[in-house]
């Protein structure tokens, strides 16, 4: 089933073995583009769950079954007239020793007539601020790290450095009303740690990176 409106996007599908639902927020949703873009990437989502289902019901200790789940919500993170940032939350539950969450993001530029879908590396008129980016959310994801579980390894040995660009990411927004002030690095459990450390959200402020923006969203940042 599917619903479109002023509510935003909504899709379920619900049977004794599967529940799946997708959802898009109303922000996103009122610009056609955008929906477009992210009602593609939880049908992807969806595909891929059901490709990846072997049993057709997981059953609990006590002999009880449980459906296979898929929940993909997308959401505004943020928007003005240069840029929309848009994250998903999916939860996912195959029947394994414990439920799933990943991470999605998109990142729309607003400056162009439709919208188009950019990249980190394309925020940037110095591709190089993204090695500045790196640097930062290393020892931002290294003192995460150690402060929730007491040191700074992963599943026993020393922590690769993420590469920004390869992640996840949202842009926050800032001190001013409009204005993007720092971006958000996004980890889905087992990307550095045991599924028990949960996620990480790593936040890279404005200041790391403002010196390297291309000057077209310069003013998305208050600069």
């Amino acid at each position: 089933m599917e619903e479109g409106s002023t509510l935003g996007y909504r899709y379920r599908e619900s049977t004794p073995a599967v529940e799946i639902t997708a959802k898009i927020d109303p922000a996103a949703h009122a610009d056609p583009t955008v929906s477009t873009v992210l009602r593609a990437r939880a049908d992807e989502a969806i595909d891929n769950f059901k490709t990846a289902m072997v049993e057709p019901l997981s059953v609990e200790g006590d002999g009880a079954t449980r459906p296979m789940t898929l929940e993909v919500d997308w959401v505004t993170k943020f928007e003005s007239p240069y840029l929309l940032s848009a994250m998903a939350n999916i939860y996912e539950d195959t029947g394994g020793a414990h439920p799933n969450a990943a991470y999605d993001s998109v990142l729309f530029d607003r400056t162009a007539t439709p919208a188009q879908v950019i990249n980190l590396i394309d925020l940037f008129a110095d591709p190089l601020t993204v090695e500045d980016i790196r640097a930062d959310l290393c020892a931002r994801l290294l003192a995460a790290k150690i402060a929730r579980t007491g040191d700074d390894l992963t599943f026993g040995e020393p922590t690769e450095c993420p590469a920004p660009e390869a992640h996840a990411f949202v842009l926050v927004a800032g001190g001013a009303a409009g204005k993007a002030g720092a971006l958000q690095f996004l980890f889905s459990p087992y990307e550095f740690g045991a599924w028990a450390e949960g996620t990480y959200e790593i936040t890279v402020p404005a200041s790391v990176f403002a010196k390297g923006l291309a000057p077209r969203f310069q003013e998305a940042f208050g600069l």
